[in-house]
């Protein structure tokens, strides 16, 4: 049975952000944060199950994601090219757990590639894939090398005992054009235990800094599996193989919308934090949560 106490999603919200909203200054955050230093962001391993519930070793989903190819040039993929778009699935884990105090902190986030394995998703890598039950053959095994590879480019930004930041580079659809940017994530725990997450557009990848173009943000559902239809750009194509830009998301994970101001989006632009930044973005966000 899961000791946290259920509660209300906006209450989770309100509660964690007044906490943190009574601190005055940035040395609460200081004396417990662990790292702000950007490294790869942690992986599953390999054999784990993932499900809505949690995983052994993860106590919450925070994302799923289930993609195909149902927008734009669909017809430019062959039925081999649907298969393979189709047949990885992406999982971000949290665990929660209970310090010394018996307080609830965020324990670790991970990130990890899942196929089906007799009826279940199964976190897999290229060096366990046949061990594990799904052999991927050539084709499949060359395409999940890849999406292996692209693993590494997530990584977190800020760390505390309570909350972390992290980036997922992600191609997407803007003005009609397949775009590399960054999806940044907050996540959180709550006093009681509970695990909330928002996310937001970057702009500038690869460049000396960041910028968020639409000034909004989303609270994403707990334990959010989502159905993400790709969009597929034609002139991506070389003798029917796709380049690593033919597929694009065409929209951040569904949930609340949330509209703020420049200086928050500034400060949730920032491609690197210390403990004041952090806690100036974390107390901002609040406030800005809040006012919805």
């Amino acid at each position: 049975m899961d000791i946290r106490q259920p509660v209300q999603r906006t209450l989770v919200l309100a509660v964690l952000f007044a906490a943190l909203g009574t601190t005055q200054h940035a040395v609460g955050v200081e004396a417990v944060s662990r790292d702000f230093n950007i490294q790869p962001l942690e992986r599953i391993p390999a054999g784990t199950v993932i499900t809505p519930d949690g995983a052994k070793g993860w106590s919450d989903l925070l994302l799923f994601v289930n993609g195909s190819l149902g927008k734009g040039d669909v017809d430019a993929a062959s039925s081999t090219v649907k298969h393979y778009a189709s047949l990885f699935n992406i999982a971000y884990m949290a665990n929660v757990a209970k310090d010394a105090e018996g307080r609830f902190t965020l324990d670790k986030i991970g990130v990890g590639f899942t196929t089906k394995i007799d009826g279940q998703d199964v976190v897999i890598t290229s060096d366990t894939h046949k061990s594990l039950g799904a052999d991927l053959g050539m084709i499949g095994g060359a395409v999940f090398s890849a999406n292996e590879r692209a693993l590494s480019e997530i990584v977190q930004v800020a760390r505390y005992r309570d909350g972390a930041i992290f980036d997922a580079p992600t191609i997407m659809l803007r003005d009609g054009k397949h775009k590399k940017v960054i999806v940044r994530f907050f996540v959180w725990v709550s006093p009681q235990g509970s695990v909330g997450t928002v996310c937001w557009v970057l702009d500038g990848y690869g460049g000396s800094r960041y910028v968020v173009p639409n000034k909004e943000i989303v609270l994403l559902r707990p334990q959010l599996v989502e159905n993400r239809v790709m969009h597929v750009d034609g002139d991506r194509f070389t003798l029917g193989i796709p380049s690593e830009d033919a597929f694009a998301v065409v929209s951040l994970p569904p949930g609340r919308e949330y509209k703020i101001d420049d200086d928050l989006a500034t400060l949730i632009a920032k491609k690197r934090y210390d403990a004041q930044s952090f806690f100036d973005t974390v107390q901002k966000l609040s406030q800005s949560l809040a006012a919805n």
